[in-house]
């Protein structure tokens, strides 16, 4: 059983490496509600997460370039997602495929 174990992992950190498209502005037109326009890149190379950045009533979206945790500290909260566009709605919610890899991941640790 733990020889399947090996190549989920693997594979689910393979596929978590591909670039996504994120919807990227700053403020203005990017504060929730948010119509989308032109504003998206594809996040070359690095991130495999969309992020929103919430700052009182200014909003900013954007590729994630490195890991990225969603969370509110003070007045600012952070969303993290990642699937293509995903950080266009009002509220972006957790990956429950990330969170699935990671206690995957954490319970193989756990038993060694």
């Amino acid at each position: 059983m733990k020889l399947f174990y090996v190549p989920a992992l693997l594979i689910s950190m393979v596929v978590g490496t591909w670039a996504i498209e994120c919807y990227v502005c700053f403020g203005g037109a990017c504060n929730d509600p948010f119509f989308p326009t032109s504003s998206s890149s594809t996040c070359g190379g690095f991130g495999s997460d969309c992020l929103k950045i919430v700052e009182g009533s200014t909003v900013s979206r954007f590729c994630a370039e490195s890991a990225c945790a969603s969370g509110c500290v003070g007045d600012i909260c952070t969303y993290c997602c990642n699937s293509n566009l995903c950080n266009g709605g009002t509220a972006v919610t957790t990956s429950f495929v990330a969170m699935g890899v990671a206690m995957l991941a954490a319970f193989i640790l756990a038993r060694q």
